[in-house]
């Protein structure tokens, strides 16, 4: 019976490997004043300590582009296992870290599991799956990745407070080894050979993405999914300024207001795979929902600018300001999280070869739209929120206008075959 489900939802297995990655990341922050100290910082100098975090993702775009064509040469199961196996040797090699270099090197590893998820785990998931049990698996997968940052602080305070900083990553270890065990069960291969039966060299993999970003549909469609994920990371980067800088919110008020958005994009990424029927119109639904609250955000970028919500717009009086400001905000999450599995089942369709690649190449795009987002959100700093509500209408806006130049080039490619 265990055999049959785990076979036939496997994705319940790369969705726990996700997890176990993401959690990895949050669970070691409250152990960082005790991790500061063992290397050796002062009371309260915890910034190198706290590069932990970032160098998790050091490595990763550096390396997505070679975890794709690695999946489409040897096959999906040896990728993942590998990056289950990189994650159990990096994340406990972390504890045996002579110095603070040492355990900075080792977090950097351990994210190179991320590309596995990409390259292999997404690359699986839509060819073993119909569009609708494909979407559900995907959606099931990002609100894992959501959720991970809300528990877990929560499982590493726990996990430190029975064994202190080493047990948290010994922990994560030993699970990922039980999930190493499962995968190397039950988790089936499903790269599809040539026709003459021949395996691709590493190399022709690796031309391939090349080959791929000439490729005018795949690489705007791509392009359009980065910018809304960049118009998202603006808010995650930015949401403290924009709501207690300018409407004067405590940290803690902060974190009740932003519940809401999370929960938004958690519910649209369960809902997805229910509302979605035909791929291609959710997308388009979904691009063109999220495009309809630009005007609700330059709106709102034109009353923080000119602060005269109680003075001179009367609707709002009764209204409170953050949660005016929150509204849409939910509402653009809400959309986008019903967006993503689609359009990722719908950007890797348009591969019939080399899925590994192309979902490694989509999300190297993907994270370079996230960078950009949290960049530019970094970069606005002072400038004034109406600035922050500007941006991220630009960025809605360019993802739909390189969807529309994505469709309009498919259609021509149609007519013209």
């Amino acid at each position: 019976m265990i055999r049959s489900f785990f076979q036939r939802k496997f994705y319940v297995l790369t969705s726990l490997y996700t997890f176990t990655v993401f959690v990895s990341n949050d669970s070691f922050l409250p152990a960082i004043p005790d991790i500061a100290h063992y290397f050796g910082f002062a009371d309260g100098d915890y910034g190198t300590v706290q590069l932990g975090v970032s160098a998790f993702l050091w490595l990763t775009m550096a390396f997505q582009l070679i975890a794709g064509p690695l999946s489409d040469r040897f096959g999906r199961r040896p990728t993942l296992l590998l990056g289950a196996l990189l994650f159990i040797v990096a994340n406990s090699m972390v504890t045996f870290a002579p110095s603070v270099g040492w355990f900075l090197f080792w977090r950097a590893v351990t994210g190179l599991s991320i590309c596995a998820i990409f390259a292999a785990g997404f690359a699986t998931i839509n060819e073993y799956y119909t569009n609708v049990d494909a979407i559900k698996a995907l959606g099931l997968s990002a609100t894992i990745v959501i959720f991970a940052p809300m528990v877990g602080p929560v499982i590493g305070l726990a996990l430190m407070k029975i064994g202190g900083w080493k047990f948290t990553f010994w922990a994560n270890s030993l699970f990922m080894v039980f999930i190493f065990a499962l995968l190397h069960r039950y988790m089936p291969e499903t790269r599809k050979l040539a026709e003459n039966g021949s395996t691709p060299s590493l190399r022709q993999n690796i031309w391939a993405i090349f080959k791929m970003s000439r490729e005018r549909d795949f690489l705007l469609i791509s392009i359009s999914s980065a910018f809304s994920g960049a118009a998202f990371l603006v808010w995650i980067t930015a949401g403290v300024s924009m709501l207690c800088s300018n409407l004067g919110l405590s940290e803690a008020e902060f974190v009740l207001y932003n519940i809401p958005v999370m929960l938004s994009l958690m519910l649209g990424n369960f809902l997805s795979a229910y509302i979605t029927k035909d791929i291609t119109k959710t997308v388009y639904r979904m691009m063109f929902c999220s495009s309809s609250l630009i005007p609700l955000f330059v709106f709102l970028g034109y009353i923080q600018v000119h602060n005269q919500l109680s003075s001179e717009v009367t609707i709002f009086t009764h209204l409170s300001a953050p949660i005016l400001f929150i509204v849409p905000m939910a509402l653009f999450s809400f959309f986008r999280g019903i967006l993503n599995p689609p359009l990722t089942q719908f950007i890797l369709n348009k591969q019939n070869t080399n899925k590994g690649s192309a979902s490694s190449f989509m999300s190297f795009i993907g994270i370079i739209g996230s960078i950009t987002g949290a960049t530019v959100a970094a970069s606005l700093s002072g400038a004034g929120n109406n600035a922050y509500y500007y941006t991220i209408s630009t960025f809605i806006l360019f993802a739909l206008f390189f969807f529309l130049l994505a469709e309009r080039s498919a259609k021509r490619n149609l007519l013209t075959s």
